[in-house]
């Protein structure tokens, strides 16, 4: 059903929250947040659970033109894939070895994150699957994925995200332990020859880890931030102690979005939205 508003302080109201699970072996708990969700906004069967993206848009297609269209999507994700942090370019077209490897990860029931890809135009081969009648303003698509993207600063470099805000919106489970950065001290031990893996375990629960029990519950915080730059165009907010918070931090991310909550201006604009 489409939405009939228009106009007013919001961009849209959502029909539809479509949910995609390509988390890999993360500890992700998507009944929870489906349910955290739907009691947050005040709407029932409003989120509606799907397998990955890939895997969804596959599945509808004949044994053929699946297998055609799995090669055409492995070698655009072979393409972006990101080979120098220092540059924004890309090959006319990727290696054999890389496309095969992409064509087959495709096709695996638990993708393989071995590649870093360009936020921007990952972005885009992922919208290019989504169903014609369910495009539009309204339907809010948030894929939820252990692939490791980055964005590109002009004038600087890639760096590594947790999350990237378009249609649709991208959570990155890895991007969430690897992005945001962990104490100095720790940087300091890999710098002296310490191994990565003590240096985290020395840590203890001060940063996110792999398969960390804790990360459905930050998954909350960043669903939310999609909800928001749907229907405001912001997600982030400039408080440490609001859900919105855009963490540069490990411990900014635990602090702000470990059962965290709104500010009171989110707390309010949201009451607003909840209204109409």
């Amino acid at each position: 059903m489409r939405s009939n508003y228009s106009g007013g302080k919001f961009l849209t109201r959502l029909d539809k929250i479509f949910l995609y699970q390509d988390c890999g072996d993360e500890p992700v708990d998507y009944a929870k947040l489906k349910a955290w969700l739907e009691k947050f906004l005040r709407r029932k069967n409003l989120i509606e659970l799907r397998q990955d993206l890939f895997s969804f848009h596959l599945s509808s297609l004949s044994s053929r033109a699946c297998a055609e269209r799995t090669k055409q999507i492995a070698k655009e994700l072979a393409r972006i894939r990101i080979r120098n942090p220092e540059q924004r370019s890309f090959p006319r077209k990727a290696s054999a070895v890389e496309i095969d490897f992409e064509s087959r990860n495709l096709l695996r029931e638990k993708r393989i994150s071995a590649a870093v890809y360009d936020a921007f135009y990952f972005m885009n081969i992922i919208a290019g699957l989504i169903p014609q009648n369910d495009k539009g303003l309204n339907f809010l698509h948030i894929l939820i994925t252990e692939q490791m993207i980055a964005s590109f600063e002009p004038g600087d470099r890639y760096h590594l995200r947790s999350a990237f805000y378009g249609y649709p919106c991208i959570i990155s489970t890895i991007g969430l332990v690897e992005a945001p950065a962990r104490p100095r001290e720790f940087y300091l031990k890999i710098s002296a020859g310490i191994p990565k893996e003590l240096a985290l375990a020395e840590l203890k629960d001060s940063v996110l880890k792999p398969k960390d029990p804790r990360l459905t519950e930050i998954l909350k915080s960043q669903i939310l931030q999609a909800v928001f730059y749907q229907i405001t165009g912001s997600p982030h907010c400039d408080r440490l102690d609001c859900m919105l918070y855009n963490a540069h931090w490990q411990e900014e991310l635990l602090k702000s979005q470990f059962k965290g909550k709104l500010c009171k201006k989110h707390q309010k604009e949201l009451s607003e939205y909840l209204k109409i």
